[in-house]
């Protein structure tokens, strides 16, 4: 089975236990979530014969933002399951440097060198089992878990001093779009009515499965950071 398909299938099967969820559900509620991302890439990049030094180029993190909405349905007092839709902003800082000698000891010695981001957006569905603990005056803490099927819908290579026609055809292009992701995190929950509530949260999102690259034999897996504020009410 290949993994775009076993992406779906889990998160269906995840989907479908939140949707039919037993009907003493205590609650619904219903909230919209925006924050900032960090994300790498990892795996190699690029084309081996491009002669990087170290055979690879070398990533760090990448700034992006996150913005979405999701529904919560009640299973107990504690428990409930979470269906989210995010757009997401990923990618990578990208650094590489060619190999190579210089002519001489007086020779002035200029190594060309690769430095840009790779940006990546995905839409996101999280579908995630969190667990409430009350710490009273009106605060909480919230854990949860849970997989996430991760569509990638647009890819983009930023260089800062290097033109992309010197980049090899199709340089980073994904054969598919839809990878499988899993997401745990905690976060810290304020009552501000009886009805609303401010959620602070963070998040690891990992890729579960990976990504291969159009003409090279080579994989990614994408790795995020997420720091969010969100608002939630109850039906």
């Amino acid at each position: 089975m290949r993994p775009p398909r076993v992406c779906v299938f889990v998160v269906l099967i995840a989907a479908g236990f939140a949707i039919y969820a037993p009907a003493q559900a205590q609650d619904v509620r219903i909230g919209m979530r925006t924050g900032v991302v960090q994300s790498t890439l990892q795996g190699e990049l690029f084309y081996p014969a491009l002669g990087f030094e170290g055979g690879q180029v070398r990533t760090t993190h990448q700034t992006g933002v996150q913005v979405g909405g999701f529904v919560a349905v009640s299973l107990s007092d504690r428990l409930a399951v979470q269906a989210e839709l995010q757009y997401a902003q990923k990618g990578a800082a990208i650094r590489g440097e060619w190999a190579g000698t210089c002519g001489g000891p007086l020779a002035l010695c200029v190594r060309p060198s690769l430095r840009g981001t790779y940006r990546t957006s995905y839409v996101q569905l999280p579908v995630l089992l969190t667990w409430r603990q009350p710490l009273g005056h009106g605060l909480g803490l919230r854990l949860l878990a849970g997989p996430s099927l991760d569509v990638l819908v647009d890819t983009q290579i930023v260089t800062d001093n290097l033109s992309a026609s010197a980049l090899p055809q199709n340089a980073l292009s994904p054969m598919s779009y839809e990878t499988l992701g899993a997401v745990a995190g905690m976060e810290v929950q304020y009552d501000v009515s009886a009805a609303g509530a401010l959620v602070l949260g963070g998040r690891y999102h990992p890729g579960v499965t990976e990504m291969d690259m159009i003409n090279v034999d080579s994989t990614i897996r994408s790795q995020s950071f997420v720091l969010s504020l969100g608002y939630f009410f109850r039906l």
